[in-house]
């Protein structure tokens, strides 16, 4: 129970850096973008949008309209590890309503 619920966290935290990551080699633009986020004019993905992203048919156009240094790629593979996240998620919900019925 406790180590599937650390793996939700580290996986959600590890899927949160990646869909806001910046290339160190993407030169003015990259700074620039992450000026523009650091002072709120730009935004970051948060765990709701990576969510969100799953129900949308535009879910990877989506993700990289927040983030415009995703390739289509990155962007794809960020919407199937969020599905992933969400059915562990279920996992880890459903074995603790099991484990408290059990008591």
């Amino acid at each position: 129970k406790h180590q599937d619920e650390r793996e939700v966290l580290r996986a959600c935290k590890e899927l949160l850096h990646a869909s806001n990551a910046l290339p160190d080699d993407a030169g003015a633009g990259s700074a620039r973008f992450w000026l523009l986020r650091h002072a709120g004019q730009e935004a970051e993905i948060r765990f709701q949008f990576l969510c969100a992203s799953l129900s949308s048919s535009q879910g990877t156009t989506d993700l990289r309209r927040v983030n415009p240094f995703l390739d289509e790629d990155q962007a794809e593979l960020l919407v199937e590890r969020t599905a992933v996240l969400m059915l562990h998620s279920v996992r880890v919900v459903q074995t603790n309503r099991a484990l408290d019925q059990a008591r």
